[in-house]
């Protein structure tokens, strides 16, 4: 499966339920990984990084929840 995101898209925090791969083809994206506690509230965040053209990254059920 595969998306592409347009300009200025975003998602809400949202955890991967399998393992994939995200690749920059162009531009850049900006991710950020949370932790979450066992009722669902997000309890830490780490520092935004940002993906330039080239990047790639990987997320999965264990990596923990991810904004793109």
């Amino acid at each position: 499966m595969s998306f592409v995101w347009g300009p200025g898209q975003a998602t809400p925090v949202h955890d991967h339920t399998v393992s994939g791969l995200i690749g920059v083809l162009h531009g850049a994206e900006i991710a950020q990984r949370y932790r979450v506690a066992a009722g669902g509230e997000v309890v830490e965040a780490g520092a935004p990084e940002r993906l330039a053209a080239g990047a790639v990254d990987a997320v999965s059920p264990r990596i923990g929840v991810f904004i793109a």
